[in-house]
Protein backbone atom coordinates (compact mmCIF):
# COMPACT_ATOMS: atom_id res chain seq x y z
CA UNK A 1 0.00 0.00 0.00
CA UNK A 2 1.37 3.29 -1.22
CA UNK A 3 1.34 5.85 1.97
CA UNK A 4 -0.41 9.32 0.53
CA UNK A 5 2.25 12.35 1.07
CA UNK A 6 0.11 15.23 2.53
CA UNK A 7 1.18 18.67 2.59
CA UNK A 8 -1.15 19.57 5.59
CA UNK A 9 -1.75 23.14 6.38
CA UNK A 10 0.59 24.69 3.50
CA UNK A 11 -1.78 23.59 0.50
CA UNK A 12 -4.06 26.11 1.96
CA UNK A 13 -1.90 29.11 2.23
CA UNK A 14 -1.25 29.26 -1.51
CA UNK A 15 -4.68 30.20 -2.04
CA UNK A 16 -4.80 33.34 0.18
CA UNK A 17 -3.28 36.24 -1.31
CA UNK A 18 -0.97 39.14 0.20
CA UNK A 19 -3.77 41.90 -0.58
CA UNK A 20 -5.99 39.26 1.01
CA UNK A 21 -4.13 39.03 4.24
CA UNK A 22 -4.08 42.77 4.30
CA UNK A 23 -7.66 43.67 3.74
CA UNK A 24 -8.46 40.80 6.58
CA UNK A 25 -6.12 42.85 8.91
CA UNK A 26 -8.03 46.34 7.97
CA UNK A 27 -11.70 45.03 8.40
CA UNK A 28 -11.89 44.73 11.71
CA UNK A 29 -10.32 48.22 12.34
CA UNK A 30 -12.87 49.71 9.27
CA UNK A 31 -15.83 48.51 11.28
CA UNK A 32 -14.36 49.64 14.80
CA UNK A 33 -14.30 53.04 13.05
CA UNK A 34 -18.49 53.64 12.13
CA UNK A 35 -20.73 56.12 14.10
CA UNK A 36 -24.48 55.74 14.66
CA UNK A 37 -25.95 58.83 12.48
CA UNK A 38 -26.50 61.83 14.59
CA UNK A 39 -30.38 62.98 15.44
CA UNK A 40 -31.14 66.34 13.60
CA UNK A 41 -34.70 68.68 14.66
CA UNK A 42 -35.97 70.28 12.08
CA UNK A 43 -34.43 73.71 12.67
CA UNK A 44 -31.00 72.33 11.91
CA UNK A 45 -32.83 70.54 8.87
CA UNK A 46 -34.51 73.96 7.48
CA UNK A 47 -31.40 75.89 8.04
CA UNK A 48 -29.27 73.18 6.09
CA UNK A 49 -32.08 73.78 3.13
CA UNK A 50 -31.42 77.71 3.65
CA UNK A 51 -27.45 77.36 3.28
CA UNK A 52 -27.96 74.95 0.38
CA UNK A 53 -30.48 77.02 -1.80
CA UNK A 54 -28.43 80.08 -0.70
CA UNK A 55 -24.90 78.58 -2.02
CA UNK A 56 -26.97 77.38 -5.21
CA UNK A 57 -28.53 80.62 -6.23
CA UNK A 58 -25.33 82.80 -5.49
CA UNK A 59 -23.07 79.85 -7.11
CA UNK A 60 -20.96 80.01 -3.99
CA UNK A 61 -18.41 76.84 -2.93
CA UNK A 62 -20.23 74.44 -0.06
CA UNK A 63 -19.17 71.59 1.92
CA UNK A 64 -20.98 69.37 3.27
CA UNK A 65 -20.90 66.52 5.59
CA UNK A 66 -22.09 63.45 4.91
CA UNK A 67 -23.16 60.12 6.82
CA UNK A 68 -22.60 57.54 4.61
CA UNK A 69 -23.12 53.55 6.00
CA UNK A 70 -21.64 54.71 9.31
CA UNK A 71 -18.91 56.63 8.07
CA UNK A 72 -18.44 60.55 7.72
CA UNK A 73 -17.20 62.08 4.52
CA UNK A 74 -16.89 66.02 3.49
CA UNK A 75 -17.69 66.71 0.25
CA UNK A 76 -16.59 70.24 -1.49
CA UNK A 77 -17.88 72.08 -4.46
CA UNK A 78 -20.61 73.97 -5.99
CA UNK A 79 -24.28 72.97 -6.31
CA UNK A 80 -25.05 71.50 -9.89
CA UNK A 81 -28.61 70.77 -9.27
CA UNK A 82 -31.38 69.93 -6.93
CA UNK A 83 -33.46 67.42 -7.24
CA UNK A 84 -35.87 68.38 -4.69
CA UNK A 85 -38.62 65.27 -5.77
CA UNK A 86 -36.48 62.29 -5.16
CA UNK A 87 -33.79 64.60 -2.54
CA UNK A 88 -30.47 64.49 -4.13
CA UNK A 89 -28.20 66.97 -4.57
CA UNK A 90 -25.81 67.23 -7.31
CA UNK A 91 -22.31 68.53 -6.63
CA UNK A 92 -19.59 69.55 -9.15
CA UNK A 93 -16.13 69.51 -7.68
CA UNK A 94 -13.01 70.99 -8.86
CA UNK A 95 -11.88 68.35 -11.22
CA UNK A 96 -16.25 68.53 -12.56
CA UNK A 97 -16.81 65.49 -11.79
CA UNK A 98 -20.31 65.10 -10.23
CA UNK A 99 -21.57 63.21 -6.93
CA UNK A 100 -24.74 62.73 -6.14
CA UNK A 101 -25.67 63.18 -2.23
CA UNK A 102 -29.30 61.95 -0.85
CA UNK A 103 -30.81 65.04 1.76
CA UNK A 104 -30.95 62.68 4.30
CA UNK A 105 -27.60 61.56 4.34
CA UNK A 106 -26.44 65.77 4.93
CA UNK A 107 -25.72 66.33 8.85
CA UNK A 108 -23.50 69.68 8.21
CA UNK A 109 -23.86 72.21 5.68
CA UNK A 110 -20.66 75.02 5.41
CA UNK A 111 -20.45 77.91 2.62
CA UNK A 112 -16.64 77.99 1.91
CA UNK A 113 -15.35 81.88 1.90
CA UNK A 114 -13.05 81.42 -1.67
Amino acid sequence: MKKIKDRGAKKWTAMMLTEHTAMLRQWPETDMNKEQKPKLDESQIREFEETIHYAMAFAYPIRLRCWIEGLIEEKAGRIHRLDEVGRWIYLKDGDDALARIRFADIIGVEIVNS
